[in-house]
């Protein structure tokens, strides 16, 4: 467990490079992709609910369960004790979320959402970045360009792993979508971007100021080449990284509150 002190840092550290995140639009009010505007219209996966499973479960047990309660599998995420299932045929999702409130194996199930990548611009001249001014980073970089010893993981759609800006510090992520199968390689632009902002290499002459240069940074990829992922990819991405030594945690992006992410978070 944590200590106090650790969890107050942590949460301070994450706020600032949020803060920082948000103050680097270059005067651009940060706003919720239009798809996300109604959560439970526009974010539902239409047909798919998520199921956290009270006791260790295995993919045989999920497998049966699909069948005895009339639902398709379509992933389960033993790391989490997750699943995802399709409703079959005809039935509606709130009535079949209904019926497996009662269900004793069961901790809780709801709607499966979709998560997208927050607005961000791309801007490549650390002069023109104005959340540098506004944090009054240049005063902050006088004590510290951070320690090698903390990680800061984003959970986003991964990052150029040869970025010259990044690749000095890179260490092992993962790549949720392909269950590790492959490196968590971006295959979009905004999680390179967003590893940028909290960790590109500074006073190298070379593409931005990083708030925090010397931190290390683990990619992991929990959304697709859309900018776009469930919230079970997003929920195992957190748990994979702090789980692997990660001590700050970035995402931006955002959808539909719901207790799966927010169980991660908790975690």
């Amino acid at each position: 467990m944590f200590s106090k002190n650790l969890k107050i840092k942590k949460i301070f550290l994450s706020s600032l490079v949020l803060a920082f995140f948000l103050s680097s639009c270059r005067g651009n009010t940060p706003t919720i992709d239009s798809d996300s505007n109604d959560s439970s219209k526009s974010s539902a996966i239409k047909g798919e609910i998520v199921i956290k499973f009270t006791k260790t479960v295995d993919l045989n047990f999920v497998k049966s369960f699909a069948q005895e309660n009339n639902l398709k599998l379509v992933k389960f995420v033993k790391g989490i004790n997750s699943a995802v299932f399709q409703v079959a045929g005809s039935s509606s999702t709130e009535t079949i979320l209904d019926e497996l409130k009662t269900n004793s194996v069961i901790d809780y199930a709801e709607k499966n959402y979709t998560l997208k990548t927050s607005y961000t611009v791309n801007d490549p001249r650390a002069k023109e970045q104005n959340g540098l001014a506004v944090a009054n980073f240049p005063k902050a970089w006088d004590i510290t360009f951070g320690n090698k010893k903390i990680i800061i993981a984003v959970v986003d759609t991964g990052a150029d792993l040869n970025h010259p800006d990044l690749k000095n510090k890179i260490v092992s992520g993962y790549n949720v979508i392909s269950q590790g199968q492959t490196p968590p390689l971006d295959d979009n632009g905004h999680g390179t971007h967003a590893s940028g902002i909290a960790t590109a290499d500074t006073n190298n002459k070379i593409g931005v100021a990083g708030a925090a240069p010397n931190c290390r940074l683990m990619p992991i990829k929990a959304l697709n080449a859309k900018g776009s992922g469930d919230t079970v990819n997003v929920a195992y991405g957190i748990v994979w990284a702090v789980d692997h030594g990660a001590n700050v945690l970035n995402l931006s992006l955002g959808g539909p509150e719901n207790e799966t992410v927010k169980r991660a978070v908790e975690y």
